[in-house]
C-alpha cells in the first residue's frame, strides 16, 4: 500500500518533475474544489514509494540487512528533523490548521531523544540533550526547508507533518520488529523509541481521524495543490537523507540527488513555477548532478542553466515551441519560403 514503508518512507510522494502530480491532485479535488485534502495528498504523491524503494538503505531495511553505525546516524538525523518540524508546529500549527495538530499523540522528539542517548551515549541534562548528535548536509537542507516555510507559508508545514507522521504509524510496528532482529536489540525495546506511540491505542483509527482533520480544513484549489506539491518536496528531503546513507556506507554508484532537483518543479500557490530563493530558471531536468556526503549542492547545478534549447525541443517539443528560439527558427523558415515562392513566380 501506499504507507507500507512506514516510518522509513513517509506517506507517499513522487520525484519532482514526475508527470501527472498536480493533475493528480486537481482530479481528487473535483471542478467544484470542495474535494478531500487527505484524498489529493494520497494519489497526489503516490507514486513515489517506487522510486523509494529503490533507494538502497531502504532496501537494506526492509530486507533485515541494518547497519548499525548507519541505524544510528539515521536516528540522529531524523532527531534533528523532528525537532525543528515539532518546535516549528507548535508555534504556527494553532493559528493555522489547530484541528490537525496532535502535539501529545504524535510528537517524536523525546521518543528520539532516547534513542539518540541510546545509540550515542550521549549525556542528557534537565533540558534534554546538552550536545546534540551532528548534522549533516542533507538535514541541514531540510531544516533550511522547514525554517523557510515557516517564515513564507506556515500553512504548508502541515505537509511536512503529514508527510512523516503518517508514515510512522503506518508501519513502525512492523519495521520495529525487522530493526530489533537485525541490530541484535533486547525485546524491551530499547534503542527503538522512535516506534512507539504510547497514547495511540489504534494506528488506523488514529490515522482516520487525522484523515478527517485534513478534510476538515477550509483550503481554496490552489491551497490544496500547493500542499501536494510541498508533501512531494518532503519526501524528497527525506529521501536524501537516505541518499546519503549510502554514500557515507560506501554504496557504489551512491549519490545524493541536487537539491535544485527537489525545488526545481516547487509551485507556489499562485502556481508560479519558482526556485527555492528566487524566480530563476531552473535546472536542466535531464542532467543528474552526484552529490556527496560533504556537500549539499553542486556547482554545477547552482548556476541556474537551461538545457540547451534543441535539446528541450527534441525532449520535450511542448516546452519547446515556448522557446523565442523556436519562433525565431520558425520565422526564419517562413520568410526563406516566402521568398522562394516570390522568386518562382517571377
Amino acid at each position: 500500500g501506499a504507507e507500507s514503508l512506514g516510518s522509513l518512507t513517509p506517506a507517499a510522494a513522487p520525484t519532482q518533475g514526475q508527470p501527472g502530480t498536480q493533475a493528480a491532485a486537481e482530479s481528487s479535488m473535483g471542478s467544484s474544489g470542495t474535494g478531500r485534502l487527505s484524498d489529493a495528498l494520497k494519489s497526489g504523491t503516490a507514486e513515489a514509494h517506487e522510486a523509494a524503494e529503490s533507494v538502497h538503505f531502504v532496501k537494506n531495511f526492509i530486507r533485515g540487512k541494518i547497519d548499525r553505525e548507519l541505524y544510528a546516524l539515521l536516528v540522529a538525523q531524523l532527531y534533528h528533523v523532528y525537532k525543528k518540524m515539532e518546535t516549528l508546529l507548535d508555534e504556527h500549527a494553532p493559528h493555522y490548521f489547530a484541528e490537525c495538530h496532535f502535539p501529545r499523540e504524535l510528537n517524536r522528539t523525546s521518543a528520539l531523544q532516547e534513542d539518540v542517548d541510546f545509540w550515542h551515549s550521549l549525556t542528557s541534562s534537565s533540558n534534554g540533550i546538552a550536545s546534540g548528535p551532528p548534522v549533516s548536509p542533507a538535514t541541514r537542507d531540510y531544516l533550511e526547508r522547514l525554517d523557510w516555510l515557516a517564515q513564507k507559508n506556515p500553512l504548508l508545514l502541515l505537509a511536512h507533518a503529514y508527510t512523516r507522521y503518517l508514515g510512522d504509524l503506518s508501519g513502525g510496528q512492523i519495521l520495529a520488529r525487522v530493526a530489533r532482529r537485525a541490530l541484535q536489540l533486547d525485546k524491551d525495546g530499547e534503542g527503538l523509541a522512535f516506534y512507539r506511540f504510547p497514547r495511540i491505542e489504534s494506528s488506523k483509527k488514529f490515522k482516520d481521524k487525522y484523515r478527517n482533520a485534513l478534510n476538515g480544513l477550509s483550503l481554496h484549489d490552489h491551497q490544496v495543490q500547493a500542499m501536494v506539491q510541498e508533501a512531494n518536496v518532503a519526501f524528497l528531503l527525506n529521501m536524501r537523507l537516505f541518499e546519503e546513507l549510502d554514500v557515507i556506507g560506501g554504496v557504489p554508484g551512491a549519490s545524493v540527488r541536487d537539491l535544485q532537483e527537489v525545488y526545481a518543479t516547487t509551485v507556489n500557490i499562485n502556481g508560479r513555477k519558482q526556485n527555492k530563493e528566487s524566480q530563476q530558471a531552473p535546472p536542466c531536468p535531464f542532467a543528474k548532478t552526484n552529490v556527496t556526503a560533504t556537500s549539499s549542492t553542486s556547482t554545477a547545478s547552482s548556476s541556474g542553466k537551461t538545457c540547451p534549447w534543441p535539446f528541450i525541443l527534441l525532449h520535450d517539443p511542448k516546452t519547446g515551441v515556448q522557446q523565442w528560439q523556436t519562433w525565431l527558427v520558425i520565422g526564419l523558415i517562413l520568410a526563406l519560403l516566402y521568398q522562394k515562392l516570390i522568386l518562382n513566380q517571377n
